[in-house]
């Protein structure tokens, strides 16, 4: 209701109320101001200045509370348009960071925060800028007063779990992914986050039971079933780690039960069955997995292990037989090339090595071994050809594995990268074939 309207009914009221006094009140009253001091007034005048009182007071109420709406108003309107001027501010931060203006970013994100210290996307922003500058502490700082403000923002937490992996504390990390999970249970970049952290942390368990969780989502492809294979195996090597070998052998039986390509099992389990003397089972794990994934780790696994039995011959035969099902294999012809080579058959490793390159082969350790042919042979002018088309090994008739990820070279095959962690990811330094 307006304020004329409100006066309006007053009015209105007060002429009825007076009309009826006055009609029924006819005397007069006699009003003590002060000690000796009195006037005597007619009743109908005594009412009139009564209800002119209240509603003088009635009015001043009704005008003050007019006046705080319009006060909170106006001040509401103020901070609209702060928020405004923020917004705009923000977003103009967030374009120069995109444009790679980070000082004029920065400054934008400050400007914003002298304002308003708790402005969390100021904050958030700001943090991650810090972060990518290299200075992980003063990210973490922002990321957790933007936190104090407002607990459940899920972009500072994620920005905060990133700062805990940036400065590798592992365990403060898996505390705030656990924190998002509670807001949303479902984020697939945090569950694989906290996976990671729970492998980090050595508890496997955990880790798998993550990983089962992240199986239960749709859309989730054949990598995360052979990410679970791997975790499985990490817990089985430890199991090895702590001479539970029994336990050890019957998971990764079961790992190969659910997945006979299963690289890493395979070749475990073999050199578990070898280190129990059981020779000719270690080599039939090692041919079967050979026959199931064609991956050449199974060969030189058996070349190594008929070298040490001195039998070589075995040795030669390992990559014979492999080149009867693929000739033209250029891995396989490599290898049985840098075998008669480590035999010191010199003539059969050129041959071998020179067919390769005569059919269009050619990459570094390709010459390499060719050159140290030649030099063994005696063409010191041809070897030194050689040589100056490849990029020289430590030892002579050794080709380490190299991971295919971040480049370490290896001489012993791993399940994972020493360096960068990545599974099954070392090779030989060969072309892909087709």
């Amino acid at each position: 209701m307006s304020f004329a309207r409100i006066v309006a009914a007053l009015g209105g009221l007060l002429a009825v109320l007076f009309g009826y006094i006055t009609v029924f009140n006819r005397g007069d009253t006699t009003v003590v101001l002060w000690i000796g001091r009195s006037v005597t007034l007619p009743m109908s005048v005594l009412l009139l200045l009564a209800i002119f009182a209240g509603a003088c007071f009635v009015l001043l109420m009704v005008g003050a509370m007019e006046l705080s709406g319009v006060a909170h108003n106006l001040g509401r309107r103020r901070r609209r348009r702060q928020q405004q001027r923020f917004e705009l501010l923000f977003e103009k931060g967030c374009d120069l960071a995109d444009l790679g203006l980070e000082d004029r970013a920065l400054s934008c994100f400050e400007r914003i925060l002298d304002h308003d210290s708790g402005h969390v996307s100021a904050l958030v922003q700001l943090g991650a800028m810090r972060r990518r500058q290299g200075d992980v502490e003063a990210a973490l700082r922002l990321h957790k007063r933007a936190l104090e403000r407002d607990p459940t923002h899920v972009r500072a937490l994620v920005s905060l779990v990133e700062d805990c992996l940036a400065a590798q504390r592992w365990q403060e990390a898996l505390e705030v992914c656990q924190k998002i999970l509670d807001v949303e249970g479902e984020a697939l970049r945090v569950l694989v986050w906290a996976r990671d952290l729970q492998v980090r942390l050595g508890r496997l368990e955990e880790a798998i039971d993550a990983q089962r969780h992240l199986l239960r989502h749709a859309g989730i492809g054949s990598e995360a079933h052979r990410m679970l294979r791997r975790l499985q195996f990490l817990q089985a090597m430890a199991r090895l780690g702590t001479e539970d070998k029994e336990r050890a052998r019957k998971e990764l039986a079961e790992i190969l039960h659910q997945d006979r390509t299963f690289v890493p099992a395979q070749v475990e389990l073999g050199r578990l069955l070898l280190a129990e003397e059981k020779e000719k089972e270690a080599v039939r794990r090692w041919r079967e997995g050979y026959g199931q994934t064609h991956d050449i780790v199974f060969l030189h696994l058996l070349e190594r292990y008929y070298l040490g039995r001195e039998d070589p011959d075995a040795a030669i035969a390992v990559y014979l037989n492999a080149l009867k099902d693929e000739p033209a294999s250029v891995e396989l012809q490599f290898c049985l090339g840098k075998l008669y080579l480590r035999l010191e058959m010199l003539d059969n490793a050129y041959d071998t090595l020179r067919d390769l390159a005569d059919a269009g082969a050619s990459f570094p350790a390709l010459h390499r071994l060719l050159g140290e042919v030649r030099h063994r042979r005696g063409d010191d002018e041809a070897a030194f050809g050689e040589l100056q088309a490849c990029v020289p090994f430590r030892t002579a008739a050794v080709v380490p594995y190299r991971c295919t990820a971040c480049g370490a070279e290896v001489e012993e095959w791993h399940a994972q990268c020493g360096v960068c962690s990545a599974w099954e990811s070392l090779r030989l330094p060969i072309p892909v074939e087709g």
